[in-house]
């Protein structure tokens, strides 16, 4: 099986990568030549976190009602978008972007489960959280795992809500000196600037919260997981590379789903 499963990481990581050279030529031919060794370096990682990320919505999403396929297209398109106002120095429309992508795929967590979503991503969050942390109780009856199953989960909204949320808020909030014209406001959104490898690293380290956040919460729909939505590979190539706390959350929803 472990040997299975490494030959799968191999042909994602070929698949990723023959898709980076497909990806950089065509930045190459419609925006620019990206030449920094630093910032091009940044871009894989980028684009390794965009193919993750898709290849577990489209496990998730696969047969999904008509009305949720044009969000999850939009969903493509803020973070690429994204991406490409990153590379021009405009960092402050990439955050409104990226809190866009959160904002919007939590609404399309929700549909998927039949949810009708509100207009608060923070009030999302919490109850997609708490329905899913239910459904997991049912499997539980003694008070240990649930208390720990409860931290990990609380932990995890608070990663959301208030780490990467709450400080896209922080970092595209609007001074009321701004608001004074159209123009001003235009400017403050379309900040072209030189491409600068210190600010498109920043760029970079919030686009993966945002990213293997959204992973995340692909993972976190417990029907989809003991329907066998996701690939086995799919959820062991994300855990090789999502950060400690992440494994902890998976680790205790797939021992008591």
């Amino acid at each position: 099986m472990m040997k299975e499963i490494i030959n799968d990481f191999n042909s994602i990581d070929r698949n990723i990568e023959r898709d980076f050279k497909d990806f950089q030529g065509i930045l190459e031919h419609k925006v620019f030549k990206v030449s920094d060794s630093h910032i091009l370096e940044d871009l894989k990682i980028i684009h390794k976190s965009l193919c993750i990320s898709k290849m577990l919505s489209n496990d998730l999403f696969y047969n999904s009602e008509d009305t949720i396929t044009p969000r999850l297209l939009l969903n493509q398109h803020l973070l690429i978008s994204s991406i490409v106002l990153a590379l021009f120095g405009d960092n402050y429309t990439s955050y409104f972007l990226l809190r866009g992508s959160l904002e919007n795929i939590m609404k399309c967590i929700l549909l998927e489960d039949g949810i009708k979503p509100v207009n608060k991503f923070s009030n999302n969050l919490e109850k997609f959280m708490k329905i899913e942390k239910n459904k997991i109780f049912e499997n539980i009856n003694s008070i240990r795992p649930k208390k720990a199953i409860r931290k990990s989960f609380n932990k995890f909204v608070s990663r959301g809500r208030e780490d990467i949320y709450g400080n896209f808020s922080d970092l595209i909030h609007i001074r009321t000196d701004n608001l004074s014209s159209y123009a001003s406001h235009l400017n403050e959104f379309f900040n072209y600037n030189n491409l600068n490898v210190a600010d498109f690293d920043i760029f970079k380290n919030y686009f993966l919260l945002t990213l293997d956040y959204e992973s995340m919460l692909y993972l976190l729909n417990t029907t989809a997981l003991k329907e066998g939505k996701f690939s086995v590979e799919k959820i062991e190539y994300f855990r090789k590379y999502c950060e400690d706390d992440y494994k902890e959350v998976l680790n205790l929803v797939m021992k008591y789903l």
